[in-house]
C-alpha cells in the first residue's frame, strides 16, 4: 500500500533537517552529561600510558582509541567530548534516515520518527562505546541486507569487517556473529551444495571478522601488554567481575519495550512485501545484543540495539497494517499520534527542567567536577612537579586539571578492580604516590572497600594537607618531605 503523505518530496528531507536540529538542541542547548573516563582515559594514552597495562579498563579499547585520535587533533576537554558525541549522533541520524529509506520505502518515516523521538529522552547519557556499537550494528544490518538482495561478495566482506570492529569495541557484541552465520546457513539451504556454500561464506566472514582482534593482539604484544589486555577483557570478566557488586539500573523496562516492538514479527511468514530472511536476521541481531544489558542493566546499555529496534518498529508497523488492512488515513493518524506523544511526554519535561528551582541551565555541562575539585587540582600543582605521580580517588577529571598522571594502574576505587587486595596493596607500598586525593564517602558506595589495606597506610604514612567540600581529603606522603 502507499501512503499519500510520503508523496510530498520535501517532507522527508524536512524531517531529516529537523532531526539534525533536534540533535543540536539536545546536545548544545540542554544540560549535557560528560563521561569523565571518555575524557581522561584517552588523555592518559596521549601522555604515553598503555591501556590495561598502565591503567585498568575492562572493555575492548576501540572507543578509547577513537577518542584519543579525536583529541589528538582538537585537544582534550569536556567540550571536545561533547563535540565528538554530536559528530557521531549526527552521522548516526543521517545514516539511519537513508538506510531506513532504502530498505523500508513505504514506512521509513515511522522508523525515523521513532528514532528521533526516543533518542534523547532515553539516551542523553549514552557512553561513547554503546553509541559506536549502535552505529556499527546499523551499518552491519545494512550490509547484510545488501548481501542478501544483491548477492555481492563485497557486502559480506564489509559486514565481516564491521563485526570485528564491533567486537573490539564491546566484547559481548561478538554474539552477533552467531546471528550472521545462522542467516548464511539459511541462505545456503536454498543452494544445491549446502555445506560447501555455507563453509565458503563462513570462512570468508570469520576470517575477516577476526582481523581487528588480531591487530589488537599484535599491538599489545609489541607494547608488552598482551597479558594485561587478555586478563581484563576476558579472564577478569568471567571471574572477579562476574561476582562484583555493581550498580543496577532501570534498563529492564527498555528491554521489555524492545520485546513488545518485536511481537508483530510472529507474522513474518505471511508478509507479502518483506523478505523473511532479512527480518529473521534483524530479530536475531537484536536478540544477540541483549547481553549488552548485563550485568548492570543501566539504561544507556540499551543503545547498542536501539537503531535496530527503530527499524523493527517500521517493519512491525508494516506487518500490522498488512494483517489488519488499515487504510492510509489511519497511517497518518498514527504518525501524528507519535508526534503528540512526543510533545506531551517529553517537551513538557524539558520545559519543567528550566523552571525556577529546576536546577539546570541552558547548555550546562553535567560533570563530577566543580570549583571544589579545581581547588584540589590547584593544590596538587603547587605541591608537586609535573613528573610526580599521584593517586586520585575523587573526580577523575582532577588528573587532567592538575596535569598529573596516576601513580599506577589502579585508577578506579572499585573493590572488584582492587582485588585481590594484597596484590594491589603491594603496588602502592612499593611505590607510594606522593599525593593522594581520597573521597571519604567511597566505602559507603562500594561495599568492601573499607577492608582495603591501603586505607590504613593512608593513616599511618600520610599527612593531611587539606580537607575540602564533598568529603575530599588531600594527603601527602611523609618520606617525600
Amino acid at each position: 500500500m502507499k501512503y499519500s503523505f510520503l508523496k510530498n518530496k520535501y517532507l522527508p528531507y524536512s524531517l531529516l533537517i529537523l532531526g539534525i536540529v533536534w540533535v543540536i538542541l539536545n546536545i548544545y542547548f540542554l544540560p549535557f552529561h560528560i563521561w569523565d573516563a571518555g575524557v581522561v582515559r584517552p588523555w592518559y594514552m596521549l601522555k604515553g600510558l598503555v591501556i590495561y597495562k598502565d591503567f585498568t579498563w575492562i572493555r575492548m579499547p576501540f572507543d578509547i582509541f577513537t577518542l584519543a585520535v579525536w583529541y589528538k587533533f582538537v585537544g582534550v576537554s569536556a567540550a571536545a567530548y561533547q563535540n565528538f558525541i554530536f559528530l557521531i549522533e549526527t552521522i548516526l541520524t543521517i545514516a539511519f534516515f537513508f538506510i531506513s529509506r532504502k530498505i523500508q520505502p513505504k514506512v521509513y518515516l515511522v522508523s525515523f520518527l521513532t528514532f528521533i523521538i526516543f533518542l534523547f529522552p532515553l539516551f542523553q547519557n549514552t557512553e561513547i562505546g554503546e553509541l559506536l556499537i549502535g552505529l556499527i550494528q546499523l551499518l552491519l544490518f545494512f550490509c547484510m541486507y545488501l548481501f542478501i538482495t544483491k548477492k555481492k561478495l563485497r557486502y559480506l566482506i564489509f559486514a565481516a569487517g564491521l563485526t570485528g570492529i564491533s567486537f573490539i569495541t564491546k566484547q559481548n557484541s561478538i554474539l552477533v556473529a552467531g546471528a550472521f552465520l545462522t542467516v548464511l546457513l539459511l541462505q545456503s539451504l536454498k543452494t544445491k551444495r549446502v555445506a560447501k556454500d555455507f563453509l565458503q561464506k563462513a570462512f570468508i566472514y570469520l576470517g575477516i571478522a577476526i582481523l581487528p582482534f588480531l591487530a589488537l593482539i599484535f599491538y599489545f604484544s609489541y607494547l608488552h601488554a598482551l597479558k594485561d589486555f587478555l586478563y581484563y577483557t576476558v579472564l577478569f570478566l568471567f571471574t572477579t567481575y562476574k561476582e562484583a557488586n555493581v550498580v543496577h539500573g532501570d534498563g529492564g523496562w527498555i528491554a521489555a519495550a524492545y520485546v513488545v516492538v518485536l511481537i508483530p514479527f510472529i507474522f513474518l511468514r505471511k508478509s507479502k512485501n518483506l523478505k523473511p530472511v532479512i527480518l529473521i536476521f534483524l530479530v536475531l541481531q537484536i536478540a544477540s545484543l541483549f547481553p549488552s544489558f548485563f550485568p548492570s542493566f543501566l539504561s544507556y546499555r540499551a543503545f547498542t540495539m536501539f537503531p535496530l529496534v527503530c527499524l523493527a518498529a517500521g517493519f512491525s508497523f508494516s506487518i500490522l497494517f498488512e494483517k489488519s488492512k488499515i487504510n492510509k488515513k489511519a497511517a497518518v493518524i498514527i504518525s501524528y499520534t507519535l508526534l503528540l506523544f512526543f510533545i506531551s511526554r517529553f517537551i513538557s519535561g524539558y520545559i519543567t527542567a528550566f523552571n525556577d528551582g529546576g536546577g539546570f541551565a541552558k547548555g550546562q555541562l553535567l560533570t563530577s567536577y566543580g570549583t571544589t575539585e579545581q581547588k584540589v587540582a590547584d593544590e596538587i600543582k603547587k605541591n608537586s612537579s609535573s613528573n610526580d605521580r599521584i593517586l586520585n580517588y575523587g573526580s577523575e577529571m582532577m588528573y587532567l586539571e592538575a596535569n598529573r598522571l596516576p601513580a599506577n594502574k589502579y585508577v578506579d576505587p572499585f573493590p572488584y578492580l582492587l582485588k585481590p587486595y594484597n596484590n594491589s596493596e603491594k603496588v602502592f607500598a612499593a611505590h607510594p604516590p606522593k599525593l593522594v586525593v581520597y573521597d571519604t564517602s567511597l566505602p559507603g558506595d562500594h561495599a568492601g572497600l573499607s577492608q582495603w589495606p591501603f586505607l590504613q597506610m593512608l593513616q599511618d604514612k600520610y599527612d593531611v594537607m587539606g580537607r575540602f567540600d564533598k568529603n575530599l581529603v588531600l594527603y601527602r606522603f611523609r618520606s617525600s618531605d
